[in-house]
């Protein structure tokens, strides 16, 4: 069996696994803020990983140690609970522990406090929702343990 790797979205590998085809996900975040030097990490582990499967010989570069999850039990995924506009106040990579504060769901209008969102397990911040304005039931943190 051949395998290929498709930088894609994860429903899409889901999809592609289960018949069998290797995926790399990769989570970026919106297009159009994706910044040049998080494109050479992307080139530069793209490479790392052609070279440790054998079909490139040319030389790389040393890369970041990358957060994986084998283990879909790891990641938790936290929705917004109200609409409104997602304020973090943790950055990628962040360590926390339960209970720690990660943001807060403010009214557009008004400004007030609808929701404060807070770690419900030791783990580190993976992924923020990069867009201020959130609706209810939209993943706004993803944490790793």
């Amino acid at each position: 069996m051949t395998r290929q790797f498709i930088l894609t979205s994860s429903f899409f590998a889901y999809s592609l696994n289960s018949i069998g085809t290797s995926v790399l996900v990769v989570e970026m975040g919106v297009g159009m803020r994706i910044t040049r030097s998080y494109g050479d990490q992307l080139v530069d582990g793209t490479f790392n990983l052609m070279k440790k499967l054998g079909i490139w010989t040319g030389s790389v570069h040393q890369v970041q140690v990358p957060i994986i999850s084998r283990n879909p039990k790891d990641v938790s995924y936290l929705n917004a609970k109200v609409s409104g506009i997602f304020i973090p106040s943790v950055q990628h990579g962040t360590k926390l522990k339960k209970g720690d504060q990660i943001g807060k769901i403010v009214d557009p209008l008004t400004g007030t406090i609808r929701d404060q969102v807070t770690a419900p397990v030791e783990s580190k911040v993976f992924f923020i929702h990069n867009e201020p304005l959130t609706y209810a039931n939209t993943a706004v943190i993803k944490l790793v343990q």
